[in-house]
């Protein structure tokens, strides 16, 4: 009973001082190392797993941007699609990278969020997602191009098989220096905390790696 006493204090100590961002987020709980985690060199990979459909993860993007405008240098930023193999999940995954393939997606990335989960629209297939990439100022003849060209479906067979391999069963979810998944988390804000602090856990892992060394990522490029 006295052991079990002393536990709760513990554990409710460690929420108090998590709360007040003076405490380690803890492994098993807000983080968890991967399973088969991959040496790495060069700059910290941060991965998001998102969707369009996640209503979640349009919830987390205007926090996600104020992440990213004070980014580390030795950080790079890339999203991952989530697919789990479903007719509109892969194509909303195929969208993203035809997008990222003729350059437009940084441009209609927040407004297919919004359109979504703010304005009720139903994007939910090929033919309305062309109809309303059309009123954002996107070629449809060369997005249409891009769903069907190789270097679409190569990059959506890479997500496929990165999601399967980091165990990714919900979004968003962020993977870390190919070493970590983030965790429980009680808002996005500590959702950011708990990246930022597999970073920092990532750059002492790895010492070599430091903000001057860094060097940035060939565009387009993907997590492997």
């Amino acid at each position: 009973m006295k052991r079990f006493a002393v536990l709760v204090v513990m554990l409710l100590s460690s929420l108090s001082a998590w709360a007040e961002g003076a405490v380690n987020p803890v492994e098993g709980v807000n983080y968890h190392v991967l399973a088969t985690p991959k040496p790495t060199v060069g700059p910290i990979e941060v991965a998001e797993f998102f969707g369009y459909f996640c209503p979640h993860c349009e919830a987390l993007e205007p926090h996600l941007e104020s992440w990213l405008k004070n980014k580390p240098e030795d950080v790079d930023f890339i999203r991952v699609p989530a697919t789990f193999n479903r007719p509109v999940v892969l194509m909303y995954a195929k969208t993203y990278y035809a997008l990222q393939q003729i350059g437009a997606v940084d441009k209609v990335h927040a407004a297919i969020f919004a359109a979504i989960h703010k304005n009720g629209q139903k994007l939910n297939s090929q033919e309305k997602m062309e109809a309303f990439l059309a009123t954002r100022g996107v070629d449809v003849a060369a997005y249409k191009e891009a769903m069907d060209s190789f270097e679409v479906n190569l990059k959506l067979q890479q997500a496929m098989k990165l999601a399967k391999k980091y165990a990714i069963s919900g979004v968003p979810s962020m993977i870390v220096d190919k070493h970590y998944k983030d965790g429980n988390a009680a808002n996005w804000n500590e959702k950011l905390q708990i990246v930022d602090y597999l970073v920092e856990k990532s750059r002492q892992r790895r010492p070599a790696v430091a903000p001057a060394a860094a060097q940035p990522q060939a565009a387009g490029a993907t997590a492997q």
